[in-house]
């Protein structure tokens, strides 16, 4: 039985294609891949093509750029009651991305509170 002339064959083979390269992934010079399956960490995947077994394996980008934080104004007393209004900008760069992935969720929330806690 010919579906649409191509064949039963060539309807699997195209499905098979389709399927083969929605699975390949490319993974950019400055980020790193983490792979999970069954929803499972089970590694990282560094720069290049790679490839992903569609429904049983995912992945997000974890980028590795340097990233800037800016501090809103603050004003605050110094030890001679001076009054001051201070600005800052936080500069973070990361060694451990799969640590950073897996265990904080909003990473500007984390230093915002940090500079504000000192």
């Amino acid at each position: 039985m010919a579906l649409f002339g191509i064949g039963v064959s060539g309807f699997f083979l195209f499905w098979l294609a389709v399927i083969l390269l929605s699975s390949l992934k490319v993974v950019k010079q400055y980020e790193r891949g983490v792979r999970f399956t069954l929803g499972k960490y089970t590694g990282l995947m560094n720069p290049g093509l790679r490839l992903v077994v569609p429904l049983i394996q995912t992945w997000d980008r974890v980028d590795l750029r340097i990233k800037t934080v800016d501090v809103p104004s603050q004003e605050c007393v110094s030890k001679d009651n001076v009054s001051l209004k201070v600005n800052a900008v936080l500069i973070t760069r990361f060694q451990k991305q799969t640590r950073l992935y897996l265990k904080l969720k909003h990473l500007v929330m984390l230093f915002l509170n940090l500079h504000r806690q000192q």
